[in-house]
């Protein structure tokens, strides 16, 4: 097992985030060698073991963290993906099939 799937379980596990190696990988990877030379490690699978034996609130863990996750938040991000929920509510309104229940997922902020 790679360094890089036991990182993903490590974060599955501890968070709950399903972490997407593909085209995360690069930046995943440059993110444990500046952090496994910061701290003296030789490799991602020292890095990997390191994590495994700390708090999920360490302060290594939390940059971690920073690193396999998006802090950008903006609720109007995608204009298309709204203009879209506006055409299907008006489409089933028209229809007169009454109103429509919508599931929003949360912005990291909170602007939902």
């Amino acid at each position: 097992m790679t360094w890089q799937s036991r990182m993903a379980e490590l974060v599955a596990r501890r968070l709950g985030i399903e972490m997407r190696l593909g085209r995360a990988g690069d930046s995943l990877d440059r993110f444990v060698r500046r952090r496994s030379r910061a701290l003296d490690l030789p490799d991602g699978d020292a890095y990997v073991r390191m994590l495994e034996g700390r708090s999920s609130r360490s302060p290594e863990f939390i940059r971690l963290i920073a690193a396999v996750t998006i802090g950008y938040t903006f609720f109007f991000r995608n204009a298309a993906q709204l203009e879209a929920i506006v055409a299907f509510v008006a489409e089933r309104a028209e229809a007169g099939r009454g109103p429509a229940r919508l599931w929003f997922a949360c912005c990291s902020t909170g602007e939902e």
